[in-house]
């Protein structure tokens, strides 16, 4: 053998637990990134730190239903949407927008309810003025009306700002965004 040779067997002899060092570094790396990839969500979720961690959208957020574990597979819910909506319609669809079903059944059957039976009154409180010519049980039940209609409005108010300062969380209580 020739120098060279003996030289370059020395030097590999030498260096052989940095080379291999840094094939075992790059295996790692490379482990990390599929391991990153495979467990976050590409839509909802951004591999930082080297690859080394899954970071969520503000839009997304990991709930825990299935196995294995896929990180950032949750879309929330926009709470504008929601707010707007339970604003302008009411009735509950803000709250069943959200997948807040029970609280959206509670604000359906209430206002309906309340609806029914305004129009109940209203009716026979007209039947009673044109029946009797009497106009105090009609001015009552507008008052009434008047009032029960406003405390709605309020009502649907407070939602509003109930959805838009986050204060309400959507059916897998998660955070709207």
């Amino acid at each position: 053998m020739n120098k060279f040779q003996n030289f370059i067997i020395l030097l590999f002899f030498f260096n052989y637990n940095k080379f291999f060092q840094r094939i075992l570094n790059n295996l790692k790396e490379e482990n990390n990134i599929t391991k990153c990839k495979l467990y976050c969500n590409e839509k909802g979720g951004i591999c930082t730190n080297n690859n080394l961690t899954c970071i969520c959208k503000p839009d997304f957020d990991t709930i825990y239903i299935k196995d294995p574990i896929i990180l950032c597979n949750y879309k929330k819910f926009n709470k504008y949407y929601s707010a707007f909506t339970e604003l302008f319609i009411g009735f509950g669809f803000g709250h069943f927008l959200c997948d807040r079903i029970l609280s959206g059944y509670i604000r359906l059957i209430i206002q309906l309810t309340t609806c029914f039976i305004l129009s109940c009154f209203f009716s026979i409180s007209v039947r009673i003025n044109y029946e009797f010519n009497d106009s105090t049980v009609l001015n009552k039940t507008i008052l009434y009306s008047f009032c029960i209609i406003f405390i709605i409005l309020i009502w649907r108010i407070v939602d509003f700002i109930l959805f838009i300062t986050n204060k309400y969380k959507d059916g897998n209580n998660i955070k709207l965004y």
